[in-house]
């Protein structure tokens, strides 16, 4: 009889987590919803329908380089990128890994700059912590629950903030890359015959990155010297942060980075906290890459 009325109490707290954890994803699951709707809701007609070479003149020549490899001249400005992300995310300290599996879905939109990015990382099994980062209308916020209830960090709508949500706005376009052109609101300036610095401006928002060429004349880095490291316990400082580019695909003619990692470089060493593979992008209604996990 008490063996019955233990396994009746098993079966019983079952439904009631799996009740919970349905609850949780689907509220999630609506916010999140809300926020593209809003992101998609900003998004207007290109400046300028279609990529010129011309377009390059002027800009200093290793980012010239890089763009004559990845664009096609004549090919149309990119409005709207989605890209689903499949990789790990370091739940540790530095010195102390902790690498979970991770899933997330990116959308980002180019003339009013803005994304909105959110993962589902395999905190323990069957319990995920959900997090979402957005930039949206010259805001960044972070925001992670686990299984959608607790919350776990909640980042606020700070000037830094909103500028290092731009700042990866910025890194992350050699995914959709028309959005790195003049025409849209980049401004380039050299640094050396290796690296140059680009600038956007969004909603009150300015951001710098440096992006670092191979001698492929291909991105291999994307790097920020004091982007703001803030581990929860004291108080934020600048350290370097960069995300390194592992390897380059042709996706329909069109090169994109096939994998990255980023890291933060500290005073200990290098704490690398996320790395992954885009499995699917689709460029406003077109997937030019869709391939198995």
């Amino acid at each position: 009889m008490l063996l019955r009325i233990f396994s009746i109490t098993l079966i019983a707290l079952g439904v009631v987590v799996a009740s919970a954890l349905w609850a949780g994803q689907r509220r999630w699951d609506g916010a999140t919803a809300e926020f593209k709707a809003r992101l998609d809701a900003t998004i207007k007609p290109a400046r300028v329908a279609v990529y010129s070479k011309q377009e390059l003149d002027g800009l200093p020549p290793p980012v010239a380089r890089y763009l004559r490899q990845v664009l096609r001249d004549g090919q149309p400005m990119i409005r709207r990128t989605q890209i689903e992300w499949r990789g790990e995310f370091n739940m540790g300290q530095p010195s102390a890994d902790n690498w979970k599996a991770l899933a997330a879905t990116q959308v980002y939109v180019v003339d009013t700059p803005g994304f909105v990015w959110h993962a589902r990382i395999a905190m323990a099994p069957a319990i995920p912590v959900l997090v979402r980062d957005m930039f949206l209308a010259g805001k960044g916020s972070m925001l992670g629950k686990i299984a959608g209830w607790i919350t776990v960090i909640d980042a606020a709508q700070t000037p830094q903030l909103s500028t290092a949500a731009l700042q990866r706005h910025l890194g992350e376009a050699i995914w959709f890359p028309t959005a790195l052109l003049p025409s849209q609101g980049v401004r380039w300036e050299p640094i050396n015959d290796g690296r140059s610095r680009a600038t956007l401006s969004a909603d009150g928002v300015t951001a710098s990155v440096e992006f670092h060429f191979g001698v492929d004349g291909l991105v291999d880095a994307v790097v920020v010297p004091d982007r703001l490291f803030d581990n929860g316990k004291s108080p934020p400082v600048p350290r370097l942060w960069r995300a390194q580019v592992l390897g380059w695909r042709e996706f329909e003619g069109i090169k994109l980075p096939a994998n990255a990692v980023a890291e933060w470089v500290l005073d200990s060493g290098v704490y690398a906290y996320w790395r992954g593979t885009p499995v699917s992008v689709t460029h406003d209604a077109t997937q030019i890459l869709k391939r198995a996990n």
